[in-house]
């Protein structure tokens, strides 16, 4: 692994931790607050970027993750990002860092 790899990974993780933190409040919380709402947002797109940086045989380790899918939320948030879907953002918050954080960890220890 490079170093630029082990900084992407690090990136991610960061960005997690945040995330995380910011939304112990839950949903609704989430749903009231547009600075949060855009910060997250932010955070996420800081992973997709990550996640660019990252080789095909790095992630090709960690397969259950969609990396591509990560890559392309990027991509859409930054260049349309009034139509970003808060909802989907949500489930993402929900559903998909957990196991992202962990294939992030895995890869940085192996």
């Amino acid at each position: 692994m490079t170093e630029r790899e082990q900084d992407a990974l690090n990136d991610i993780l960061e960005a997690i931790g945040l995330i995380d933190g910011w939304t112990q409040a839950g949903r609704a919380a989430f749903q009231q607050s547009e600075m949060l709402q855009s910060a997250v947002v932010y955070r996420l797109l800081v992973i997709g970027e990550a996640v660019g940086r990252l080789s095909d045989e790095l992630t090709a380790q960690q397969s259950q993750i969609p990396w591509r899918r990560i890559r392309r939320f990027r991509n859409i948030a930054t260049h349309d990002y009034a139509h970003v879907d808060l909802n989907i953002v949500w489930q993402i918050v929900s559903h998909d860092l957990a196991p992202l954080q962990q294939a992030a960890r895995y890869l940085l220890r192996s």
